[in-house]
C-alpha cells in the first residue's frame, strides 16, 4: 500500500477532536462595550485600571523590545507628541506591554526613561501574561510569537471613556496625534479644532478602505479634497431634491 494512502486512513481513523483544534472564539469589543476589568501595574509599580477614571484614556500596544521602527517605536514616538498636545488636560496615554513575561516594571521605567516620557499622564502598563493577552485580543490586536523573539501584531489605539467603555479605535499606525488630541479633547469637553477632528474621519476612513497600514498617515492634502469631493456631492444632492420638489 503506498504510504501517502496509508496515512491518509490513519488520519481518518483519528477522533474528530484530533484532527482539527479549533481556535477558541474571542469576542472582539466595539464602540460601547467596556474593556475587561483586568489587573495592571504602570512603569512605577503601581495599579492601573481603566474604570473608574475622571478623564477618558488612550491606549495602545507596545514592547520595549520591538525592532521595527514602523510599528511600537512609532507609535511611541507618536504618544509623546500626544503628550505634548494633551498636557494639562489629565487624559491619560497608556501603552500596554505585549512582553510582559520581559517588560516588568524595571523595564518599563528604563523604556520610559529612554524615550523622554516625563509626563506624569503617560503610563506604561505590565501584568500577567494572560490577562494582557486577553485584553490585546478582545481589542484585535492578536499578538502572536516567544519570548525573547520579535512578536507579530497588529496595532490600533483605542480612546476610552474615563469609564473604561470603548469610544473610537483607530486601525493600523496611520493617525495623527494633532487629530487624535482634537477628538480626545472634543470627548472630554474641552475645547478643540472641529477641522482637526474631520481630518481623522478621513484619515480612518481611507486606512480602512485601502486596507493599509502606513506610517505617514493620509497626507493633508488629500483629506481636503476628500472634504471637499464629499462636500460637492452632498450639496448638488441637496440640490437635485430641492429642484425635484419644487416641480
Amino acid at each position: 500500500m503506498p504510504l501517502m494512502a496509508l496515512l491518509l486512513i490513519l488520519l481518518m481513523q483519528m477522533p474528530a477532536s484530533m484532527q482539527m483544534q479549533e481556535r477558541p472564539y474571542i469576542p472582539q469589543l466595539a464602540v460601547g462595550d467596556v474593556v475587561p476589568a483586568v489587573r495592571l501595574i504602570d512603569q512605577a509599580d503601581q495599579p492601573l485600571t481603566f474604570r473608574g477614571q475622571t478623564y477618558p484614556t488612550l491606549l495602545s500596544f507596545m514592547y520595549t523590545r520591538c525592532p521595527d521602527a514602523r510599528m511600537c517605536p512609532l507609535v511611541t514616538a507618536k504618544f509623546g507628541r500626544l503628550a505634548a498636545l494633551l498636557a494639562g488636560s489629565h487624559m491619560r496615554l497608556v501603552e500596554v506591554t505585549l512582553d510582559p513575561q520581559f517588560d516588568r516594571p524595571g523595564v518599563l521605567r528604563q523604556y520610559a526613561m529612554s524615550v523622554h516620557a516625563v509626563d506624569p499622564a503617560w503610563f506604561f502598563a505590565t501584568g500577567q501574561p494572560q490577562d494582557i493577552a486577553m485584553l490585546a485580543n478582545r481589542l484585535g490586536i492578536a499578538p502572536s510569537g516567544q519570548p525573547g523573539r520579535q512578536f507579530i501584531h497588529a496595532e490600533a489605539l483605542v480612546m476610552l471613556s474615563g469609564d473604561g467603555e470603548v469610544l473610537k479605535i483607530l486601525p493600523g499606525t496611520s493617525w495623527l496625534p494633532e487629530d487624535v488630541a482634537a477628538e480626545a479633547k472634543y470627548i472630554a469637553l474641552l475645547s478643540s479644532s472641529p477641522w482637526r477632528r474631520i481630518e481623522l474621519v478621513l484619515r480612518s476612513s481611507a486606512s480602512a478602505l485601502c486596507g493599509r497600514r502606513t506610517s505617514g498617515g493620509l497626507p493633508t492634502i488629500a483629506a481636503i479634497a476628500i472634504f471637499l469631493v464629499l462636500t460637492t456631492f452632498f450639496a448638488m444632492l441637496l440640490l437635485r431634491i430641492k429642484v425635484g420638489i419644487s416641480r
